[in-house]
C-alpha cells in the first residue's frame, strides 16, 4: 500500500480528509482497526482566493513544492492537495513533484461525466468560482458550468474563510445558500458541485433542490484508489 502525503490548509478540511481516507481504506481492506500510512503537511492556500498575479502564483508553487518535498522525505509515495485553492497551480506543482499527485479537479470531472451531469453550478472559494482552473477542464469535457454572480461569489468566499474555516455555520448562511441554488435551478442547473472541503457542514444543513456532488468525497475516493493501486 502506498503512503499518502496530504497538504491541507486548516482543520476544517484536514480532519475530514484524514478520517475519510482512513475509513475508505478500512472499508476496502476489511480492517476494522487498520490505520494506513499518512503524513500531513499544513500549509495555507486560502490567500489564493484573493490573489492570482504571476509573482504570487510562482511563490505559491514554491511553497507547495517545498511541502511536497517534506512529504517525500517522510516516505510518502503519492500525495494530494486537500484544498481546492491550491489546485490553481496544480499542473506546475505536478511538474516539479517527484511523486504522483492526485488531482481533485480530474476526479471531479470524471465523476460529473459518470453521473451524466450537464449544467452544474460551481460553488467554492472565490478563486474557484472566478478562475479557470476548475471550470476549463469541465468545459472541455462538454459541460456548461454555471457560477454565482459577483456579489454571491464574494459572499460565499467570505463565508468559507471567515465562518466555515472557524467551525461556524449561521442560519442565515444556510438560508442564503438555499436561495442561491434555487436560483441556479431556475436557470437550468442540474447539479451542485461543492468544490471545497470546508463547504460540507453548510451543504449538509441546507435543503437544496438539486443533487450535490461533494468533491471532497470524490477526491477522498480517488486517494484511496491511489493508495491501494500498487
Amino acid at each position: 500500500m502506498r503512503k499518502l502525503g496530504l497538504i491541507g490548509c486548516g482543520p476544517e478540511s484536514i480532519v475530514p480528509y484524514y478520517l475519510g481516507v482512513v475509513q475508505g481504506v478500512r472499508a476496502r481492506v476489511g480492517g476494522g482497526m487498520f490505520v494506513p500510512g499518512m503524513t500531513i503537511e499544513c500549509l495555507s492556500c486560502l490567500d489564493a482566493t484573493h490573489r492570482a498575479d504571476e509573482a504570487y502564483l510562482s511563490e505559491l508553487t514554491d511553497r507547495l513544492a517545498a511541502g511536497v518535498d517534506c512529504l517525500v522525505a517522510a516516505g510518502c509515495t503519492v500525495a494530494a492537495l486537500g484544498c481546492d485553492a491550491g489546485h490553481i497551480v496544480f499542473d506546475e506543482l505536478q511538474g516539479r513533484s517527484p511523486i504522483p499527485l492526485v488531482s481533485m479537479v480530474d476526479a471531479m470531472r470524471e465523476e460529473l461525466i459518470r453521473r451524466g451531469v450537464r449544467r452544474p453550478i460551481l460553488l467554492g472559494t472565490a478563486a474557484a468560482m472566478r478562475g479557470a482552473y476548475l471550470k476549463v477542464p469541465l468545459v472541455k469535457a462538454g459541460l456548461q458550468v454555471m457560477v454565482p454572480g459577483e456579489g454571491d461569489r464574494a459572499w460565499l468566499g467570505g463565508v468559507i474563510a471567515d465562518e466555515l474555516e472557524q467551525g461556524v455555520v449561521h442560519d442565515e448562511t444556510v438560508e442564503r445558500l438555499a436561495r442561491l441554488v434555487a436560483d441556479g435551478a431556475e436557470h437550468g442547473a442540474d447539479a451542485v458541485v461543492a468544490a471545497c472541503a470546508g463547504l460540507a457542514p453548510l451543504v449538509d444543513r441546507a435543503t437544496l433542490g438539486l443533487p450535490v456532488i461533494d468533491t471532497f468525497q470524490v477526491h477522498v475516493d480517488a486517494l484511496v484508489d491511489a493508495m491501494l493501486d500498487e
